[in-house]
């Protein structure tokens, strides 16, 4: 049976040096990052490039969840999954 998923829910606050701090606890698991219901973060590519790196650091499976349609396009061509 697969392992669940660890699960980040991001605030509003959140930027890249926290979500990677978070990711600093999590080895070798999949996480899937859920984004706030209102408002959004990390909306830049670079901010995902660089959530991307740690995750890859740490043998961590990134998915994101998220309503903002620049961070979806993002993820798409960064090839993270995201719903």
């Amino acid at each position: 049976m697969p392992e669940r998923p660890e699960f980040i829910q991001l605030d509003t606050s959140d930027d890249v040096p926290s979500v990677r701090d978070r990711l600093s606890f999590i080895h070798g698991k999949r996480v899937l990052l859920i984004w706030p219901e209102q408002g959004t973060v990390l909306t830049r590519k670079l901010d995902l490039v660089l959530v991307q790196r740690e995750a890859m650091r740490r043998a961590v499976r990134l998915a994101l969840v998220t309503h903002d349609a620049q961070v979806i396009k993002n993820a798409e061509e960064l090839n993270i999954s995201a719903f």
